[in-house]
């Protein structure tokens, strides 16, 4: 891809990327100091008429390691990704595979049934489905654990 093919967004997170890095190895890495970045994995957050859906990336996670907690108006998703080093020998000289936990919060705009929470795990994406709770049908809006 050429430059000018690149957009306008993407430049200026390549362009944001290498001012973090720079700054990183200014200040931190002549002091000793290496900081681990947390692992923020990418997520969707889609709604129809009667649900939300929100879907994580979570490659190199088993699904036993996602402890996921729905309330009537956020749904809360964790877990950690363990590093895939596989040759303990061997001296890494470059990384962008981040691991480590991570944790992501949203605040769902109608109440959802915390009990509806449907959960799929397929190629390291995850999808949880929960049902909006409608009109009529509400429950009291405190809040209520449901882990799964």
């Amino acid at each position: 891809m050429t430059e000018s093919e690149r957009t306008p967004t993407r430049r200026f997170l390549d362009l944001e990327r290498e001012v973090e890095e720079a700054f990183g190895s200014l200040i931190d890495e002549p002091w000793g100091r290496r900081t681990r970045p947390e692992w923020v994995p990418a997520v969707d957050v889609d709604e129809t008429r009667d649900a939300y859906i929100v879907t994580v990336d979570v490659p190199g996670v088993p699904a036993d390691d996602i402890e996921l907690r729905v309330r009537p108006r956020e749904v809360e998703i964790r877990g950690t990704r363990t590093s895939s080093r596989s040759i303990a020998t061997a001296a890494r000289i470059h990384t962008e595979r981040v691991s480590g936990g991570f944790h992501r919060t949203f605040r769902l705009d109608d109440p959802v049934d915390p009990q509806s929470a449907k959960c799929e795990y397929k190629d390291g994406v995850y999808e949880v489905r929960v049902r909006k709770l409608h009109q009529g049908n509400e429950h009291d809006d405190a809040w209520e654990d449901e882990s799964r």
